[in-house]
């Protein structure tokens, strides 16, 4: 049997792996019987009452590293305005890509940093930050960093 943090992962006697809420050994029984309905409800109890009498150890097992926060482009769009308002004056052509690439990347859920929109969204902003002030480009990434959004620097 083995556990994290939040979850004691109880293996029933037909080999299969039934996740139970974790707040403490003395609890364990509680905890089947709030989170389960018969007949589940008690092979789980058997199964955890005959690991208790094997004498076998619990085994702690790290918890599953958590899921990064999706990156929230509209807010960092709404946090850079009048970052990119000024450097679209200053180099309309590269700002145009910048935003194309902003509102293609919305629709992007994962491997964000793999997509070929990505890659032409950092292109070219280094290309961007050019235009811009020292200022500027502190509040843009502070936007990136703010808005779950990986910083390019």
């Amino acid at each position: 049997m083995k556990r994290d943090s939040t979850t004691l992962f109880l293996l029933l006697s037909n080999n299969t792996i039934l996740p139970v809420p974790w707040t403490g050994i003395e609890n364990v029984v509680s905890n089947i019987q709030s989170a389960y309905q018969s007949p589940t409800r008690e092979v789980a109890i058997a199964s955890w009452q005959a690991f208790v009498a094997s004498g076998d150890e619990l085994e702690v097992i790290a918890d599953p590293a958590p899921t990064p926060p999706q990156p929230n482009w509209d807010g960092f769009m709404a946090d850079c305005d009048d970052v990119f308002a000024t450097g679209l004056q200053a180099n309309y052509l590269v700002f145009t890509q910048i935003f194309n690439m902003l509102f293609a990347l919305r629709s992007k859920d994962s491997n964000l940093e793999q997509s070929p929109e990505w890659r032409n969204f950092a292109f070219n902003y280094q290309i961007g930050k050019a235009s811009l002030t020292p200022e500027q480009i502190a509040q843009v990434e502070s936007a990136m960093a703010n808005n779950s959004i990986p910083v390019i620097r």
